[in-house]
This record gives C-alpha cells, sequence and structure tokens, in this order.
C-alpha cells in the first residue's frame, strides 16, 4: 500500500505542469489518494486475552492472515490511565496443522519499525509478553478450513480489537490509517510503551456521511486547495 505522500506528489507535479483540464485532474488526484487508505478486509483469527490465566474474557483481537509481508498495527488508549498502547506485528500466519497462530510482533510501533519478537497463540492459555497477559486462540477457523461457512462469513472482515479496557481505538496497515478504522491516513504516533492488543472499531452512527462517499470527498477536500498555488 501506497502512503498518501507519494501520490500528493505526484499529483501536484502533474496539475502544476499541465493547467488545462485542471478540475478533472484534480477529481483524479482526489480518488488515487482515497485509494492511498489501507484495506483492511480479509479472513482473520480471534485471539482472547486477559490478565487472569483462564483467558475466558470477552476480549478479542482479529488478526489478518491473507499475507506474511504486510504489517498490522493497533493503538488504544487504556481507559482506565489514559495511557496509549501501540503495537504491530507482521509474518501472520496459520501453523502448518491449523492448531495455533503465529507471528512476530514490534512492541511500541505502528509500523513494524522496532524490534521483533516472535509469538505464538493455541488453543491452550498461556502466559504472553508482557508476562502479566494470558492469550489463546479464539476462533481459528480460516486456519482449520478455510473455504467453510464460519471463515468465509463471520471470519471475514476488517481486522479489529474488540477490548473493554480501552479507547480511541485505530488499526493500522503498513502504517497507515485502515479505513474501516477512522477517516483519513495519517502519520505513524509517537511510540510508547506497548501492552496486549488492544483497539475496536466503532460501529458507524445513522448521521454519519455514507462510507461510500466519505472517503473520496474527503480526499478531494485535500486536494482542492490546491487551486490556489496552480491557479
Amino acid at each position: 500500500f501506497f502512503r498518501v505522500s507519494f501520490f500528493f506528489r505526484l499529483c501536484t507535479a502533474h496539475t502544476m505542469s499541465s493547467q488545462p483540464s485542471l478540475l478533472p485532474k484534480l477529481v483524479l488526484c482526489a480518488l488515487l489518494l482515497h485509494g492511498a487508505h489501507a484495506a483492511c478486509s480479509g479472513k482473520l483469527v480471534s485471539s482472547s486475552s486477559g490478565a487472569g490465566n483462564t483467558c475466558n474474557s470477552n476480549n478479542r483481537h482479529y488478526w489478518p492472515i491473507d499475507s506474511t509481508t504486510d504489517c498490522h498495527g493497533w493503538e488504544a488508549t487504556e481507559a482506565s490511565t489514559g495511557k496509549v498502547h501501540l503495537n504491530s506485528a507482521k509474518n501472520i500466519r496459520c501453523s502448518a496443522n491449523g492448531q495455533s497462530l503465529l507471528y512476530d510482533q514490534y512492541a511500541g510501533v505502528i509500523d513494524c519499525s522496532s524490534t521483533a519478537v516472535s509469538k505464538e497463540f493455541t488453543s491452550t492459555c498461556t502466559q504472553g509478553i508482557p508476562p502479566s497477559i494470558y492469550d489463546k486462540i479464539a476462533d481459528a477457523s480460516c486456519c482449520t478450513d478455510p473455504t467453510g461457512t464460519v471463515c468465509t462469513t463471520t471470519m471475514t472482515g476488517d481486522a479489529r480489537d474488540d477490548n473493554t479496557a480501552t479507547t480511541n481505538s485505530k488499526i493500522y496497515n503498513n502504517g497507515v490509517l485502515c479505513t474501516s478504522g477512522a477517516a483519513s491516513p495519517t502519520a505513524s504516533p509517537a511510540a510508547s510503551p506497548a501492552a496486549s492488543p488492544t483497539a475496536a472499531n466503532p460501529s458507524p452512527t445513522g448521521g454519519a456521511v455514507s462510507s461510500k462517499f466519505a472517503g473520496p470527498a474527503l480526499a478531494l477536500a485535500m486536494v482542492v486547495p490546491l487551486l490556489g498555488l496552480v491557479l
């Protein structure tokens, strides 16, 4: 996935060098910028985590498993302390027998730029990293039966984190904010110590602009001010 800055430089260079038919070019640039948002939907595996060694909490993290090269990042604010937690993971994959989820975790960043720690979730509740957190697989249908009904329906969708202990959650792909998690791509936030997977995507409200048009409209709003630079 490309960064917004790449398309921004490309669009401005093109429009400034050729003023005729400027408006169609700006509209095209807006659509390109909208496309620079990260796409974060696909097949998922969910895990359950908590402070107890039974892993029977309702907290769920939904891991994307369609790519081992993309960086899956997440950010959330701890409700009780206001502390922001950043995490990311890469090389997310099912084990050969489909019974566990393996990945490399990068604590404190959302773009996989820190030191990697290899982790594995199984059906058994085990002590994780940090040691105060216990984890296990909650649903590995897309590992055991990727063409089955559960995987292609319930476990296909947006990567997300449902955690009752956090707020203001965001999901990233390759350092770019997911379209399902917020309105527009942002730069990587400043790193801070990370804890367990956190972040739940808010549901759209009835008064919100349709997501079908909100992205392109926002991207166009970013490009239109360029008219002042070229006219």
